[in-house]
């Protein structure tokens, strides 16, 4: 019986490594395989011939796996048949036995050795690369016979190409040793997924639109175009959009004559908020226009979205023809700080600074420097931050209105 018992736990053992195999390998990603050919390049070697030839390992793999299983059934039938019991019992001892076996073998030789062999699957492949290889050249010829027989190529069927995840690593890997700076490292990540944008995400619903009538005067257009500093406006009659307005055409117009806005109109481009930013920014492109009314299910409008809107979401802010520096929230100091209101965005102090403050749940510089402090800010407080000081010069209203900016 002894025996019998220490085979089935070696047994489970070993389907428990070949169960951790299987996940480790297949998870691997492009750029954890780099990083082994870094630490080691000869075991590197090995996992790539193996992976190569990925549906002939997995059939080894499987092949182990299984056998293993089986005789794990096997023996555990044995150990059920020698233990003595009455005759009537025989049966529910060998239902309970091979129950709890089944169970055993689910949670700690498949269950448990996946989900750890998933989670260091670099350091896994590292050291069993070489026993793997062993394996796998040892059932090469019967798997090579099995995948003829099943029609399977044997070759590798895992894609070689970076995820966007991946990417993204390699992006924040070069930000932090200096390689790239903020803002060249969310330009790139911003592109990788402008093709997945749609238009709902970067457009202006339709309660901020600002538009136009077609009854409205001369007068009033201009009063409206030095209020708002937009290059277009929508022209809406009747909760419909009748077309686009351009402000530089207003330079064709002769005073002399009756103002009719409608002379003056571009047919719009129309689309849903589940159509594609990319698309649309080609459209913009062949059909020479920059605006697009965004309609929704039942046909109304539901927002409007400009190149601008779309660009901006890869560049970041771009300025209009008719755009202000606002400089109320930002200046520069005499001794080379950087005077920054407290209510100034953490999004755009970090293009500002070309470094990226940003954090989660926290909109402005005075919520940073709260989050900071663990307390509202009084006037001389200062904090460091990503390779800069903040120094409270005032607060107003138990808010930073005036905060000092230096490099450190």
């Amino acid at each position: 019986m002894i025996n019998l018992i220490v085979i089935i736990v070696f047994l489970i053992f070993l389907s428990a490594f070949t169960s951790s195999l299987e996940a480790a390998f297949f998870s691997l990603s492009t750029l954890e395989m780099k990083e082994i050919e870094r630490k080691d390049k000869k075991r590197a070697e090995l996992i790539k011939k193996m992976m190569n030839s990925s549906e002939l390992f997995l059939i080894s793999v499987l092949f182990y796996n299984n056998f293993t299983n089986v005789s794990i059934g096997y023996y555990t039938s044995r150990l059920a048949g020698i233990i003595k019991v009455a005759p009537v019992c025989e049966n529910w001892i060998l239902i309970t036995i091979t129950l709890t076996m089944t169970l055993i073998v689910i949670v700690f030789a498949e269950y448990i050795p996946k989900l750890y062999a998933i989670k260091f699957n670099k350091r896994l492949s590292i050291d069993t690369s070489v026993l793997a290889y062993f394996m796998f050249v040892l059932f090469y010829p019967f798997a090579f016979l099995i995948s003829k027989i099943l029609g399977f190529s044997g070759k590798n069927t895992k894609q070689n190409e970076y995820t966007v995840s991946e990417y993204k690593t390699i992006i924040e890997l070069n930000k932090s040793k200096g390689i790239i700076n903020y803002k060249e490292a969310r330009f790139i990540k911003n592109f990788l997924t402008f093709s997945k944008l749609s238009v709902g995400e970067v457009m202006t619903p339709r309660a901020k639109i600002v538009y136009l009538t077609p009854d409205m005067t001369y007068d009033e257009v201009v009063k409206i175009i030095k209020s708002e500093y937009y290059s277009r406006y929508p022209v809406i009659r009747d909760s419909s959009v009748i077309g686009i307005f351009y402000v530089k055409t207003l330079t064709a117009y002769d005073n002399t004559k009756e103002f009719h806005i409608a002379d003056f109109l571009m047919n719009p481009i129309f689309v849903t908020k589940t159509s594609s930013a990319y698309k649309l920014l080609n459209r913009f492109e062949k059909q020479h226009m920059h605006m697009a009314i965004v309609l929704g299910e039942y046909g109304e409008i539901a927002g409007l979205v400009t190149m601008e809107d779309i660009l901006e979401e890869v560049v970041g802010d771009i300025k209009d023809e008719f755009d202000i520096f606002d400089d109320d929230k930002i200046k520069k100091s005499r001794n080379k700080y950087l005077e920054i209101s407290g209510s100034v965005e953490l999004d755009r102090l970090s293009d500002i600074l070309n470094t990226d403050l940003t954090k989660e749940n926290i909109d402005t510089l005075n919520g940073l420097l709260i989050m900071k402090l663990g307390r509202l800010p009084k006037k001389g407080d200062k904090i460091r931050y990503k390779g800069f000081e903040f120094t409270v010069n005032s607060v107003e209203e138990r808010v930073a209105n005036k905060i000092y900016v230096r490099k450190i």
